[in-house]
């Protein structure tokens, strides 16, 4: 799990610190980056926690809320699907990592999910928010302010 803090004490710790490839991007100290082809939880936000959803491929590193709009289940505890998606563990609901948006329900073998899978939901998927991430060496960068998850953590 991550450190916590406010959006405010993000900007402060990565005043003067930049991205280079983009200006809205802020250093979040305290939290590291999955593993290439893994997933992670990070929980941001201090009095209103935002739990965000990790996912690394290759150099590019991906954030979206963490919880399935289908089932309400944790996606880091899914499996990133084709190397552009997120499959969520229970339900095998799964969402576009650069987007969020809701695709096609992923069975794969193993999961805990054949009874989950099998019982009706009367709750459609939802587009996930995302946020936009980047990594400079071991360094996660957000861009929080740009996402519908700022308010969350102001």
């Amino acid at each position: 799990m991550a450190k916590k803090g406010r959006l405010k004490e993000l900007r402060e710790a990565s005043r003067g610190k930049k991205n280079k490839n983009r200006k809205n991007l802020v250093r979040v100290p305290g939290i590291s980056a999955p593993a290439d082809g893994k997933l992670k939880g990070w929980e941001l936000g201090n009095e209103k926690r935002v739990r965000l959803t990790a996912a690394r491929v290759g150099h590019k590193l991906y954030a979206m809320e963490s919880s399935c709009s289908r089932c309400g289940w944790e996606l880091e505890k899914g499996s990133i699907v084709d190397g552009s998606s997120v499959a969520c563990a229970l339900c095998g609901q799964s969402y576009a990592l650069a987007t969020g948006k809701p695709g096609a329900v992923v069975n794969e073998k193993g999961w805990l999910a054949n009874l989950a899978r099998n019982a009706p939901t009367t709750k459609p998927a939802t587009t996930a928010r995302t946020v936009s991430a980047a990594l400079q060496g071991d360094e996660v960068w957000l861009d929080i302010s740009g996402s519908s998850l700022a308010q969350d953590l102001a």
